[in-house]
């Protein structure tokens, strides 16, 4: 019995296509999480090769074929490596945000009530400012 279905794998390949780790080799992948090693090596055995199969395409593919086991271990890589990969990507979008609150130029110009999109060659600044 199958523990994922082709529903999460088509969640799991969508959400990785954008991944920083879709060139990352599986192996690696595998011993960053302390699960069981990848048993496929090779240059070409990164999460790319096999994201862009439907589930019924990998589940054919030799590297899988006769074994629901290495699909799942796939999957299960693949979900894993998603978990820690989400929250920076949440935390980068967060910084970025907090970033352009921060900007001195935008809270100078709020402090002076002068809207944002007021051009500033207008705005009687000095040079320092």
């Amino acid at each position: 019995m199958a523990k994922y279905n082709s529903t999460e794998w088509d969640e799991i390949r969508k959400k990785f296509r954008h991944s920083i780790m879709a060139d990352t080799s599986l192996i690696s992948l595998a011993h960053n999480l302390d699960t069981k090693e990848w048993p496929h090596a090779g240059p070409e055995e990164k999460p790319g090769k096999y994201i862009d199969f439907t589930y019924d395409e990998l589940l054919i593919m030799p590297e899988i074929a006769g074994s629901g086991d290495k699909a799942d271990h796939l999957i299960g890589i693949l979900k894993e490596t998603l978990a820690f990969d989400d929250p920076f990507g949440e935390m980068v979008a967060e910084v970025e945000k907090t970033s352009a609150q921060e900007n001195p130029i935008l809270k100078t110009l709020a402090r002076l009530s002068i809207p944002e999109d007021y051009p500033l060659l207008l705005v009687n600044f000095s040079e320092g400012t």
